[in-house]
């Protein structure tokens, strides 16, 4: 058997355990991509009769309400020939037009487990060569395969495991639906000011408005302090206590980085990003920021920085449609500091505040829980296709 280059193959190293075999996948699957209709992307339906499965992010695609070649025969496997995304899939369903690939099992379920297989794809490293096909690799990939009652248990297990990882997951998102959903229902949509507030602009219920800057990378002597300097690179969740790069005071004394008071709202101003979202946040600690950033802090008294938070996560939207596209994706700063902002009474977003923060509290035990989760299933999928998860036929 030839041996790809790319794969982990320390389990081969196990294979004297009785009865395992070590097979291809190309040995093993078969391309069944021509046997169903495929729909283009501007075909989807946002609700219909029948599912597309395609090679994005989503589980299912979009849906359509053609009933000509769907593909019935499931189990199969979706490969995304261009982006490397894995599904299962065991219902029936069309399949998406652009670089999708559906696998299907040569032998029947009581010899080999789809779903087995697809757990076992999960942990290679198929390699990322752009937007190119990948289904080259995959139909390299050597795969070692148990007795079926073994396959069984080890997708027992790891299902089990995937449900509970999946419940955390719609838990958090759950929780930050809902600190949207109590901004709206304390002080109504910011946009129309259905409550009547008295606005002010933007820059007036601010103490300062802070830009960011780069300190020379070539010299050294700014770097590796403990100040955060924050970039849209770290702007990946809603409280920044930290950052990849960090700076010294020498840096802030001696550059174009400025020192940003804890509690102001960051706000990213130029980045791709820009084109599906707005990235904004508070900072628990002083840092500083690259000058793709803007630090909002708020007068005493008169906004917060949660308010301002989903103020802003409101707004986004609205702010988005005036997005230009320069050098770089950016919103026009000058605009931003003349946006008008609803001010409700100080007390009524301390209350807000209080809330958020008994939320943020069950949200960040969740996370806690889900990267344990995670942990233990990725421990758990290492060793079962290892022969490690049931020796002396009892879980480890």
């Amino acid at each position: 058997m030839k041996v790809n280059n790319f794969q982990n193959l320390s389990f081969i190293n196990n294979v004297d355990i009785q009865d395992w075999k070590v097979e291809k996948f190309s040995d093993l699957f078969t391309d069944e991509s021509r046997n169903s209709d495929k729909i283009k992307k501007k075909d989807y339906l946002t609700d219909g009769a029948y599912p597309i499965i395609d090679q994005g992010k989503e589980y299912i695609g979009g849906f359509t309400d053609i009933n000509n070649r769907i593909y019935k025969d499931t189990p199969f496997i979706i490969f995304g020939d261009h982006t490397r995304n894995l599904k299962f899939v065991n219902f029936p369903s069309y399949i998406g037009a652009d670089g999708v690939k559906l696998l299907k099992n040569k032998f029947p379920e009581s010899i080999l487990s789809t779903k087995y297989v697809y757990y076992f794809l999960k942990t290679v490293d198929i390699p990322d060569t752009g937007y190119n096909r990948h289904y080259k690799f995959l139909k390299e990939v050597i795969i070692p395969t148990p007795p079926i009652d073994i396959q069984k248990r080890i997708v027992g297990v790891l299902e089990k495991l995937e449900f509970i990882v999946e419940k955390r997951k719609q838990q958090i998102t759950t929780l930050s639906n809902l600190k949207k959903s109590i901004f709206y229902n304390m002080f109504g949509d910011p946009i129309s000011n259905c409550n009547k507030y008295k606005t002010m602009y933007l820059e007036d219920v601010c103490e300062n408005i802070l830009g960011g800057g780069t300190p020379k990378k070539s010299n050294l002597e700014f770097y590796n302090g403990n100040i955060p300097w924050v970039t849209p690179k770290d702007m990946k969740k809603l409280y920044i206590d930290s950052s990849i790069d960090k700076i010294n005071d020498y840096a802030i004394e001696n550059s174009s980085a400025k020192l940003i008071p804890s509690n102001s709202l960051l706000m990213v101003i130029r980045s791709g990003i820009l084109k599906k979202k707005l990235p904004v946040a508070i900072n628990t600690v002083s840092v500083a920021l690259n000058q793709d950033m803007k630090a909002f802090v708020p007068k005493k008294n008169v906004v917060n920085s949660e308010y301002l938070l989903y103020f802003f996560k409101s707004y986004e939207r609205k702010l988005l449609t005036t997005v230009r596209s320069v050098t770089a994706d950016n919103l026009e700063f000058n605009s931003i500091k003349k946006i008008k902002v609803p001010v409700p009474a100080f007390n009524q977003q301390m209350k807000f505040k209080e809330i958020i923060i008994k939320v943020n509290k069950s949200e960040e035990k969740y996370q806690c829980q889900l990267i344990e989760l995670e942990s233990l299933y990725n421990s758990l999928m290492l060793k079962a296709f290892k022969g490690e998860l049931f020796e002396n036929d009892s879980p480890v």
